[in-house]
């Protein structure tokens, strides 16, 4: 049985392109083990529709009934993945992939905790770069609320 998405392009009007993943499952009867690790191994994409695909693909995932506990059961998958995504050199991709970490913090609260050691590095960096800097606070204090007290040490 086949999982994965695949990409619907229609055309509503003469000079309008509307994109929309298409399901062979709705995304909160599907397996997330491989498929988040996948898509965010997707974020260190540069070339159009792949970035369209991850960022979609991960908004959906992300915002299933149910994606809390899902996420949580791979968290051990998604780690190395997300962290290789934190470290490109590409802005777009960084804020994509930050805004991600954050959506999971949100979602796997205090359980992301143990792996904020291994994340906050290639983060960490960013708060040099002027053009990232606030991003970079905004995502931190979001981390710092879903991991709980815990979270305060490690990114410090």
């Amino acid at each position: 049985m086949e999982t994965g998405p695949s990409v619907q392009f229609t055309q509503e009007e003469e000079f309008h392109v509307k994109h929309k993943l298409s399901w062979t499952q709705p995304p909160h009867e599907l397996d997330y083990n491989p498929l988040l690790a996948t898509m965010i191994e997707g974020l260190r994409e540069t070339q159009h529709p792949y970035t369209w695909i991850v960022r979609q693909g991960l908004e959906e995932l992300l915002d299933a009934p149910g994606a809390a506990e899902k996420v949580r059961g791979v968290l051990p998958a998604v780690v190395a993945p997300l962290r290789a995504a934190l470290g490109v050199k590409d802005k777009t991709s960084f804020a994509t992939a930050l805004n991600t970490l954050t959506r999971i913090a949100a979602l796997a609260g205090p359980d992301l905790l143990p792996y904020l050691p291994t994340l906050i590095p290639p983060i960490g960096i960013r708060v040099l770069c002027a053009d990232s800097r606030e991003r970079v606070y905004d995502a931190l204090r979001t981390m710092e609320l879903a991991c709980g007290d815990g979270a305060s040490k490690i990114i410090q």
